[in-house]
């Protein structure tokens, strides 16, 4: 059974939405890794404890912060900001890298 929004669409969306999706995770991601280490120090453990929970927190949100850039779904760059001045006066929502501001040059080589 497929979900509702996964039936295709344009691929550059796609990857915005889930960098953006990751964006919005961050914050909370910081504030767990912070919260698990308050918790560990107030139960009764040694600062050295506590760090190392906040250290796993950290590498998490490291993790999750190179979710957040948006990559091409065809060749991997980073994919400039929809506000970004670039962007706005190349015209095109694509990457510039595989011209492929659509995807239409990239699907085409595919098949």
């Amino acid at each position: 059974m497929k979900r509702a929004g996964t039936d295709g669409g344009d691929p550059f969306t796609r990857e915005r939405s889930r960098a953006l999706a990751a964006r919005k995770l961050l914050p909370w991601v910081v504030a767990s890794g912070a919260g698990a280490a308050a918790l560990v120090k107030v139960a009764g453990a040694t600062w050295g404890g506590a760090a190392g929970f906040f250290g796993a927190g950290l590498l998490a949100a490291v993790f999750v912060w190179t979710l957040s850039i948006a990559r091409c779904p065809f060749c991997g760059r980073p994919l400039p900001r929809p506000g970004a001045a670039r962007a706005a006066s190349r015209g095109a929502r694509g990457c510039e890298r595989c011209s492929g501001a659509s995807g239409d040059a990239a699907r085409a080589e595919r098949s």
